[in-house]
């Protein structure tokens, strides 16, 4: 016997299933976090004298087609004797750089008019757009910041939300100009404001610490460029000495250039190493050396709040302190928050979805069949419940994402770290949702196409939902893969990869998924020829049973047993025996037919299978389970025969078919045994007197005929034998029960023995009158059923 689990047990064991499912998860997307972080780290570093070095270094030959500006050598030999040395030639500052004019021009209008392109079609115009842009966005957020405190009232007035509305606006403008493409999708925003801003101030620093004219090459610069070459879309510039490269790409929009991608993605590991020079820059123009430092410290995107601009500077300071990977207390605290409330919310949602499986198994192992039945009408209510017990964990991961990482202005590893979690939380959201709600409509739309076909049969809907669940499952599984595989695509696999994954599919097929190719076409010509259909008793094969369900790769059948599942392709090839005729059967669709064989040992005269017949067609005409009946008689071999009796019943489960199949074959076995009972032969001795001979028939009629319920046949001497004359004598016996005939019998007997007594009558042989019930017609159980 299979153990019973108790529905606690079951709920206990499945949320400690997705407990670990979560850890799983955690540990998956933090792996991933940490090694596209690491990914980028891994690349080979440059010193931070790289990004202004001492001397001319020319052509850099690691960027196809890299143009620097020509300049002169920075250094100079000593005029010590006997001294072999290098002077540094002094610094430049930003405003003695031969570009300073061009970019005080850009910045006023700028200022101007907030509006246009601050990518170009030259490195120059593209390069000093973009500082100038960014230098006014930090200048405008560091005044917003002083001005906060002036401001009136607790929210932001008109002139305030202008103000920050233009700063959005620039900073929309500007990272334009970045070319984020080495970013994953999901994350490619996020990293490349950071990046635009990282990059900002790495300018900051190259532009007040060169020693030599920057030299930046405008439109007939480009020209020259483009002299010679065969591929344009390669077109690059570095800024001299520094890893920072320019690129004009076939793919971006006309010859605009941009930052390259990996000068975007290598623009954190440039800040890390001159951040510490970057933040004394004080007073330099176009500099903004806390821009990076607030931009990273405070909640929201590019200004605060202005509730938190208000707080009190002690407040600032502990808050802001830094705690873990550049992450402020403030930041970690509120970000915990919101991942355990989120956690505890989808958590309550999924036990909830968990404990409606659960209940459903109890309802279903605790009804009756009629009740399971019946309760098909309010498996769409429950498909529909458990999509709101998913539905809405989906609107709050995108609220946690939104708080966590745009709110509290998550940065670097941690902001890759929760924008993955949430993004793949969502993504086995959305899977979850397609398959329930698709579920759930598929059952309401299978009750609809009932009722509009104006009927109200149970197993009808079984029916139609098998036909319409398979479809809206297949639909479920295309959406799933489809938000998989988009899922991959943000986490910043290569497309080339995914394709190679999408292979797999094709490739299982050709080496071993024939079989469940096989399975789903036969399904496919169950369903459009449909010789058996749900609620039906059928035998397929070996298999004898009810149907309940057919899927798209197997058919279920409840057998006595068990439950049996055939593949498609094996029941398609065998041979079904359908015992519900559709035809007879349109008022009622739960009839199922029952066929009933009892094979004849002994051998029967023409009277007795004619009585045989007509006894059994009208037991089964009789019966109130069965209608539509028929008898039928088979000789097998020799004289033996084999009685066929057969009918239409409401059966809904095996308890019921069994139990009036029961009834029928012993019912059958009791009327075999009453025809070879209602057949009596009596011997008597030559010695008998005529006159006692003659009145045996009359006697003996006598005797039958006081019981009302029996009417005589005939008694006739039939045979000499030769020690005895044999008086054969048959009766019809008409009584409700198999043991009202047992007492009938037993009488007739006893009578037949005293009358043969008070005559006189002589049997040489033993007679085969019945004395006592064949062991072969007791029941197995001790007593009579009828």
């Amino acid at each position: 016997m299979w153990p019973i689990l108790r529905p606690q047990t079951v709920t206990t064991a499945l949320r400690r299933f997705l407990c670990f499912c979560t850890a799983c998860l955690l540990s998956i997307v933090f792996t991933l976090a940490i090694s596209i972080d690491g990914s980028a780290q891994d690349q080979p570093s440059e010193e931070k004298a790289d990004l202004v070095q001492e001397e001319s270094d020319g052509m850099d030959q690691s960027v196809p087609n890299a143009i620097d500006t020509f300049e002169t050598p920075e250094v100079e030999k000593s005029t010590i004797v006997g001294i072999e040395g290098e002077v540094l030639k002094p610094i430049i500052k930003i405003d003695d750089q031969p570009f300073y004019g061009e970019l005080q021009r850009l910045a006023l209008f700028w200022d101007d008019s907030p509006i246009g392109h601050v990518e170009d079609r030259a490195p120059k115009e593209t390069l000093l757009n973009f500082y100038a842009v960014m230098a006014s966005i930090g200048s405008e957020i560091e005044a917003i910041r002083r001005d906060a405190k002036q401001d009136p009232g607790f929210g932001w007035t008109p002139e305030m939300k202008t103000r920050i509305h233009n700063v959005d606006v620039l900073f929309g403008l500007a990272i334009k100009a970045l070319n984020g493409s080495d970013f994953p999708e999901s994350v490619r925003s996020d990293l490349v404001d950071e990046a635009a801003i990282q990059l900002k101030l790495v300018l900051d620093y190259v532009f007040s610490n060169s020693r030599r004219p920057i030299e930046i090459p405008d439109e007939e610069g480009v020209r020259l460029m483009n002299q010679g070459l065969v591929k344009r879309d390669v077109l690059s510039w570095r800024l001299p000495s520094t890893g920072i490269v320019l690129a004009s790409d076939a793919e971006q929009e006309g010859n605009d250039w941009y930052f390259s991608p990996s000068t975007v993605a290598n623009a954190a590991r440039m800040y890390k190493e001159i951040e510490s020079h970057a933040e004394k820059l004080q007073g330099v123009p176009f500099a903004t050396p806390d821009f990076y430092r607030n931009f990273i410290r405070t909640p929201w995107h590019l200004v605060p709040p202005k509730w938190y601009l208000n707080l009190p500077s002690w407040i600032h300071e502990f808050i802001e302190v830094d705690v873990f990977a550049g992450q402020t207390a403030f930041q970690i605290l509120f970000a915990a928050l919101a991942f355990v409330l989120y956690v505890v919310f989808v958590f309550t949602m999924i036990s909830r979805l968990i404990a409606s499986h659960v209940d459903r198994v109890t309802t279903l192992t605790t009804s009756s069949a009629q009740e399971r039945l019946d309760g098909v009408w309010n498996e769409d209510e429950v498909a529909w419940r458990r999509v709101l017990f998913v539905f809405p964990i989906l609107p709050l991961t995108t609220i946690s994402k939104v708080f966590v990482d745009d709110y509290l202005n998550f940065t670097g590893t941690p902001l890759v770290f929760t924008t993955y979690f949430f993004y793949v939380a969502w993504c086995l959201s959305a899977c979850l949702l397609a398959f329930y709600f698709f579920e759930a409509l598929g059952k309401s739309g299978a009750e609809t196409l009932l009722r509009v076909r104006g009927s109200n049969s149970s197993i009808k809907l079984k029916r139609w939902g098998s036909r319409v669940q398979p479809i809206c499952r297949a639909l479920s599984g295309i959406v799933a893969l489809f938000l998989v595989y988009r899922m991959l695509i943000q986490l910043g696999l290569p497309g080339s990869l995914v394709l190679a994954l999408s292979s797999v599919p094709g490739l299982a097929i050709a080496l071993g998924a024939s079989k469940l190719l096989s399975n789903l076409f036969a399904g496919f010509s169950i369903q459009t020829d449909r010789p058996l259909r749900v609620g039906e008793f059928c035998r397929i094969g070996e298999y004898l049973g009810y149907v309940t369900k057919i899927g798209l790769r197997s058919i279920e059948i409840q057998t006595v047993t068990s439950t049996v599942a055939i593949p498609n392709s094996v029941a398609d090839d065998s041979i079904i025996v359908n015992f519900s005729d559709r035809q007879l059967l349109t008022g009622n669709e739960h009839r199922q037919g029952v066929e009933i064989r009892v094979p004849i040992s002994v051998s029967l005269t023409s009277a007795q299978v004619n009585q045989l017949l007509f006894f059994i067609n009208r037991y089964l005409e009789s019966s109130d389970e069965l209608d539509n009946t028929r008898v039928n008689v088979e000789q097998v071999k020799g004289d033996e025969l084999t009685i066929i009796g057969f009918g239409y019943g409401d059966f809904l489960t095996w308890e019921a078919y069994l139990e009036t199949r029961k009834k029928i074959f012993v019912r059958f076995k009791q009327i075999i045994a009453q025809i070879l009972m209602s057949r009596i032969v009596l011997r008597v001795a030559y010695q008998t007197p005529e006159t006692v001979r003659r009145r045996i028939p009359d006697q003996l009629k006598e005797i039958v005929c006081l019981d009302e319920q029996i009417t005589f046949g005939s008694c006739e001497l039939l045979k000499i034998s030769d020690y005895s004359y044999d008086f054969i004598f048959d009766f019809r016996a008409f009584h409700p029960t198999y043991s009202l005939f047992l007492k009938a019998v037993d009488r007739i007997n006893h009578d037949l023995l005293s009358y043969v007594e008070r005559e006189n009558i002589v049997m040489p042989f033993p007679t085969s009158i019945f004395i006592q019930k064949p062991a072969e017609l007791m029941d197995l159980r001790g007593v009579n059923p009828m």
